[in-house]
């Protein structure tokens, strides 16, 4: 199974299992380019990340919800 099928079925099992939960792909995108995350730590990988996104031109109504989540299909070892 790759990266993104992984993503999907994660996508697919959030939605069936919290019906407020609503996808809406597409609707980030990245304001710059970053360092790879790898070698930092997690202090270094917050503000690696910080202020790389943002939202689009997409017509979902952001205003109704407090919380989005980034689904990404890049898988870590964990270290």
């Amino acid at each position: 199974m790759g990266n993104g099928e992984v993503i999907r079925t994660l996508r697919e099992t959030i939605l069936k299992q919290t019906p407020a939960v609503h996808s809406a792909p597409k609707i980030l995108k990245r304001t710059r380019a970053t360092k790879q995350q790898s070698h930092l730590d997690k202090k270094d990988r917050h503000e690696n990340i910080k202020n790389v996104f943002t939202f689009t031109n997409h017509p979902f109504d952001f205003a109704s919800y407090q919380t989005v989540v980034l689904l990404d299909d890049v898988v870590t070892t964990g270290a």
